[in-house]
Parts: structure tokens; sequence; C-alpha cells
């Protein structure tokens, strides 16, 4: 079976059986299929969607406030919006050149994107329409929304943000951050403060209404790819390419702690709404939980080796049936028991379909942490429902 672009890839659990079962024909042999069946234990798994559409990497990520739709962009000059719930195709907003951030409004309404053709767009999520093209100084990066959703927030490679005017537009400030790239842009609950994190491993705090110079938070090395703030505004988590997250006391610049356990540069970090757990996504395709107040490590979720490896292309066919690549064998039976598949807590939480040879892009979780979502380099979207909530209340009654 041959898929085509923005098909739906999807495993699924056969819950009334507590399974796994996925059967993908062989390519290009006619007749050839395998059954794959992994016991569960009568458990509920967690259901997959692979969102293929993209031909190049995908760069960023984002959901929207309420977890229905998730926007990805990518090397290939496009953005395209997926149901969470589904992984169905919305629709795609094509741009001229690379597109390297997306950011929802707070209302979810409007879509900003970055690209490399040194534009800013805004469009309107339901219907698809370009709002407004608002030209910056060079290319940029990311975007973010303050959050009354009144102002748009870009940054570019060359060093300088740029505040702007979502109803009409109009620029309304411009920020130089010295002569560095711009790789991660977040704004505090209170809309007060803009985090900047920077290629060089610096985070630069800005007050938005003054024109104070920015509090300087030193002590990554390497690019700054993701920055949060925490719900009451009062921490900062930072994740970044020396394979570490660091929270950072907003108020005074001191760094609480530096958390280690990624062997890949972090990519995405967020907190949950509790305030109280951070969530990490690396290049190492893990996902990690961390206790904010001790910055003790709670769980991993990790990519599952050798099962993901097998299973790398799964491509739903139809309600019952799904379609998967052979490999040698007509049918295997694997327990959970079997140590050639890593699980947490007796739940396939976390099936992954990269392999050593994937490089992972982007990490993007939606904010009330039921879903995760992986960006890769072949322009592959894997989609979770990952329940972190649920695991950092479990996970974290020993810290």
């Amino acid at each position: 079976m041959f898929l085509k672009s923005g098909q739906t890839e999807k495993i699924g659990p056969d819950r009334a059986q507590g399974r796994y079962n996925c059967i993908r024909k062989e390519p290009g042999k006619k007749g050839g299929k395998m059954k794959i069946t992994v016991d569960t234990g009568k458990r509920e798994g967690v259901p997959m969607y692979i969102l293929k559409g993209h031909t190049d990497p995908v760069w960023g990520m984002a959901f929207s406030p309420d977890g229905q739709t998730l926007a990805t962009c990518s090397e290939d000059g496009s953005v395209r919006l997926w149901q969470t719930d589904s992984g169905t195709p919305q629709c795609i907003l094509k741009h001229a050149d690379v597109v390297w951030g997306v950011a929802f409004s707070p209302d979810g309404q409007i879509l900003a994107s970055g690209t490399n053709d040194g534009t800013a767009q805004l469009w309107q999520v339901a219907s698809g329409k370009s709002l407004h093209v608002l030209k910056a100084l060079s290319s940029v990066g990311p975007v973010a929304f303050s959050p009354d959703g009144q102002t748009l927030a870009s940054g570019s490679y060359k060093g300088f943000m740029q505040l702007w005017h979502v109803t009409d537009g109009h620029l309304m400030r411009t920020l130089k951050s010295h002569s560095d790239a711009v790789m991660s842009l977040a704004f505090s609950p209170d809309g007060q403060i803009l985090a900047s994190g920077l290629g060089i491993g610096t985070i630069l705090l800005w007050h938005v209404t003054d024109d104070k110079s920015p509090v300087v938070l030193q002590g990554a090395a390497g690019n700054v790819w993701s920055v949060a703030f925490s719900p009451n505004g009062q921490v900062l988590a930072s994740g970044s390419a020396d394979y570490a997250v660091r929270l950072w006391r907003v108020s005074d610049g001191t760094l609480l702690h530096t958390l280690k356990g990624h062997t890949g540069p972090v990519l995405g970090v967020a907190f949950l709404p509790d305030g109280q757990t951070l969530v990490s996504g690396a290049g190492d395709g893990t996902v990690r939980l961390w206790q904010v107040t001790s910055g003790q490590p709670l769980c991993t979720l990790d990519t599952l080796g050798e099962f993901a490896g097998l299973l790398e292309r799964v491509a739903l066919s139809s309600a019952e049936d799904l379609a998967s690549e052979s490999r040698n064998k007509r049918e295997m039976v694997w327990s959970l028991t079997d140590e050639r598949i890593r699980f947490l807590d007796g739940h396939l939480r976390f099936l992954c379909v990269l392999d050593e040879q994937d490089t992972v892009y982007s990490v993007s979780f939606s904010p009330d942490g039921r879903f995760l979502a992986i960006g890769v380099d072949k322009g592959t979207v894997c989609l979770y429902r990952a329940d972190l909530v649920d695991l950092a209340r479990r996970h974290g009654k020993g810290v």
C-alpha cells in the first residue's frame, strides 16, 4: 500500500481484546502481509497518528488553546492544520519560503507564521485566509502572541525582535538582542515580560512596556531552543542545545535548577496546568517529566527501540484493517513482558515510529497535557495521546 500526500496513518488498540493489531501489506508484493499483535494485558493502550503531508523537515509546531488543532510548519514552505482527535488534515497554508515557526492566538482564531523570506503572516484559522503580511527586518523564526492576543512578537535570526499590533498589523516596537539569532520566544502570563532564547545560550527578559535593558540569564551553551513561563509567571524554563533543561526565577534571574538526563538538544519545554510539573522533549526522542520545586525527575517516555523500528510506517486502510510492512515473519505476538518492548507502568504510553536514522526537529505539547507531537526530518509528524497530567499525578506521589 502506497500513501498519498496528507494521508493519516494510525496504530489503534483493539480495546475489547486488550491488544494492538497491525496488518501491513508488503510493498511491491501481491497479497504479502504480516500480522503483528501486541498483547497489552487487556489494558487500554494509547492511540497514535502519523501525519503525512510535509515533504521536508518539520521545524515548528503549535497546538491550539483547546488542543483540538495542531499546526505544523516545514522547510517545504507550508503550514498544515490537523485535527488532533482524528489526525485528519484540515487545510494547507502556502508560503513562498521556509516556515520556521507557528503560534496560535489565545482565542485560537488566528495563526501566526514566521518565514525565511523576512515576513510574519497572520491567518484566520477558520477560513485559511491571510489577514496581514508583516514585513520584518530579516528572516523570521519564532513567533508568540501576548496573553491578551493584541500583540505578536517575532524573532529573527539576525537578533531582532519586533512587536506587532495584531488587529491592523502595524509595527509597535523593535528590540535588538545584540547580534545573535533569536531561537525561541514566550510572553509571561501577565504579558509584561517577553523572554527570548538566543543562539549563544543566553536568555533575555524584556519589559514590554518600558525601555529598560533586559535581564540577562546566562548558563546554557548553544541554541536555546525553547522557553516557557510557569502559569504564575514566577519561573521560566528553558531547553538548550547542551541537552539540559534549566529553571530560572523570573524576579531576579537566579538559576534554580539544571535538569539533566536528555542525550539530545532540548527542543520543547512546557508547564502542565498545575504549574508543579514541567515537560521536556528532546532530539533523543524522549519526553521527560520533572517536579518543578525540587527539580527531581518523575518519569521518562521512550521511543520503544525495536518495536518502533518494526512498525515504522503504519497506514490506515480501513476502520478494521491496518496495513503493515512485512519483515520476514508472517505473524508474531509480543507480550508487554517481552524485554524488547520498553513500557511505562504497564501501559503502551508512548508508541513511536522513529528509528535511529530519524532526526527530531521539533516537539510540542498541548496546553492541557493531553497531546504530544514530534516533528522529524522526513516531514513526518508523530501525534500522541500522552495523558501527561495523569502521568505526573501518579509519578509525583513519591517526590
